[in-house]
């Protein structure tokens, strides 16, 4: 919300501003922000037409793969898990590089296909342009698509692979080079570069905790059970669906009786690994068959990239590059692929194609007598499982207790709790501090500069564990002074998944010290039930001080 702003008001991104991604999305919305004003709608509507595009192109993309079911089925499955699921979506993503990154990355894929269709080279250059500028979103999606080019020049016939790669290479570095170097313009590189972990040893310790937990690799034999389990579970599916087709099809189509010990024999290994891992290894009941993706698609790009499968045929060659694009996007997550959410809802769309290409496609090839049932069961399959999680995620939101917070900038649905604490603070801060004048909110508190229209003081609007070492500390108490901050607000947020816990307690001690000598407790906003939820939970043993709070 509010790092578009500081831009709008003169402050440089990088310079004056910390930001962790690209500089395209702060830039893009600022630009949104100075056009139709700096109002959370403007953020809806960005998220809202971002979300549709991406979902208009992967079913462009699922067409080019598959029948136009199965493509409809696949960019229904994007719009549940990516861009309404509650636990993290791309209208209101927790950053808008994500959004903007992955749009520009599956634009990219799609010039991509329509140059190998056409073999043009303006469009070889303008799918290396978006996939440059999606390397200035955030990083994976470039990657991902830089990788997808790379797929392109090698199915680039001999005679014109030079010329195509200087072409494509030129552009896909040259697009980077002009924003970063118009970034660097009166900015310290070693801001940039350091704020988005460009520098070798950028990467904060607290950071890579946070990499290593999401990707399970403080349990590493449990996660490749996970992952090992879910492919389990699609052998096991893909056999009942093999046995299904054989039974519509009835009795007159006979099936060698090697094939249908083999089907059996798939079926009883996956139910007994998946026995063996949930007895054994505890994996639970709520198996994610996406996290087979990465070996699905490891095992594609495999089969189609072997000397043995060459030369592809162009629909070859468009599957191709599909699944080393969704390879590629899904590095960062690769051994624990989450089914949307926050940090999957950007990733998942592309992926979400090959995946419905091998159950919908391959999946029947391996009987073709049989082929027309085992694809229209495997339909029918998605199409039940696609409405039961909508049906799901529909009933989670009406009987969730969320309330309306009416903001001069916007309104936003919260849980009682929070919307109850957030109307307090905010009604605080415009009582007791001026438009002009600076708050702080710590660890994680941006959104009440936003809200309650009041400039944030330090370069740094989060500070979670890693940001600040002691030095940086310092700079901040030096800041707070400077600029004479009336009020720090404080958020009960435990931050467990960077490994210290508590503000004040666990890092930032010096920040901390200085704020308790030089400020009092002047609110507390509270609401019972949400005081006896932390006091369950050891809130009042973890906070040895209670500050102007505010969730």
């Amino acid at each position: 919300m509010h790092t578009p702003l500081r831009l709008l008001a003169g402050e440089r991104l990088y310079g004056d501003v910390y930001y962790l991604y690209g500089p395209v999305a702060p830039y893009f919305n600022a630009a949104l922000y100075r056009i139709f004003g700096p109002h959370l709608n403007t953020l809806y509507a960005a998220g809202l037409i971002g979300s549709l595009l991406l979902v208009l192109m992967v079913f462009q993309l699922g067409r080019a793969l598959m029948p136009t079911t199965a493509a409809m089925l696949a960019a229904a499955a994007v719009l549940l898990f990516s861009v309404f699921k509650q636990s993290g979506n791309l209208i209101f993503p927790y950053t808008y590089s994500a959004l903007y990154g992955t749009c520009l990355a599956t634009l990219a894929l799609i010039l991509m296909i329509r140059h190998l269709r056409s073999g043009r080279m303006p469009g070889l250059v303008a799918a290396a342009a978006v996939s440059g500028l999606a390397l200035c979103c955030k990083l994976e999606f470039g990657f991902a698509a830089g990788a997808a080019l790379a797929a392109l020049l090698y199915l680039t016939p001999k005679e014109r692979r030079a010329r195509t790669t200087l072409a494509a290479l030129g552009t896909f570095v040259l697009v980077p080079l002009v924003v970063y170097g118009l970034v660097l313009t009166g900015t310290p590189a070693q801001a940039v570069f350091g704020d988005t972990c460009l520098l070798p040893g950028s990467i904060p310790a607290e950071l890579l905790h946070f990499n290593r937990l999401k990707l399970g690799l403080f349990s590493p034999a449990k996660t490749a059970m996970e992952m090992l389990s879910a492919l389990a579970l699609l052998g096991a599916l893909g056999g009942a669906f093999l046995l299904l087709g054989r039974r519509l099809e009835g009795e007159s189509i006979a099936w060698r009786e090697e094939q249908t010990g083999r089907t059996w024999r798939v079926i009883a290994g996956s139910l007994g690994w998946l026995a063996l891992s949930l007895l054994v290894y505890g994996t639970g009941w709520d198996l994610n068959p996406i996290r087979a993706l990465p070996l699905l698609l490891a095992g594609m790009v495999w089969m189609l990239a072997r000397p043995a499968a060459q030369p592809l045929d162009q629909p070859g060659k468009v599957r191709l590059l599909v699944a080393v694009f969704g390879l590629a996007v899904l590095a960062r997550i690769f051994i624990r692929v989450p089914a949307g959410g926050a940090y999957g809802s950007g990733l998942l769309p592309v992926p979400m194609i090959p995946f419905f290409y091998l159950a919908v496609a391959r999946l029947p090839a391996l009987a073709p007598a049989t082929a027309a049932r085992v694809r229209r069961a495997v339909l029918v399959f998605f199409a039940v499982a696609i409405a039961a999680a909508a049906g799901v995620f529909a009933f989670r939101a009406l009987a969730s207790e969320r309330q309306r917070l009416e903001t001069a900038r916007g309104d936003l649905r919260l849980e009682a709790p929070a919307a109850a604490v957030m109307g307090q603070a905010l009604d605080f801060i415009s009582r007791h501090s001026a438009p002009g004048q600076y708050i702080h909110g710590l660890p994680e508190g941006s959104s009440l500069n936003f809200l309650g229209r009041r400039p944030a003081p330090l370069r740094y609007e989060i500070l979670t564990p890693g940001f600040l070492a002691p030095e940086g500390e310092r700079q901040a108490v030096r800041a707070l002074q400077q600029k004479d901050v009336p009020l720090v607000l404080f958020f009960n947020r435990p931050t467990d998944e960077f490994g210290p816990r508590v503000f004040g307690r666990d890092y930032c001690r010096i920040l901390m010290g200085w704020i308790e000598e030089n400020y009092e407790l002047a609110a507390d906003f509270t609401p019972p039930p949400l005081l006896q939820l932390w006091t369950s939970t050891r809130w009042t043993e973890d906070l040895t001080k209670s500050w102007t709070s505010t969730d």
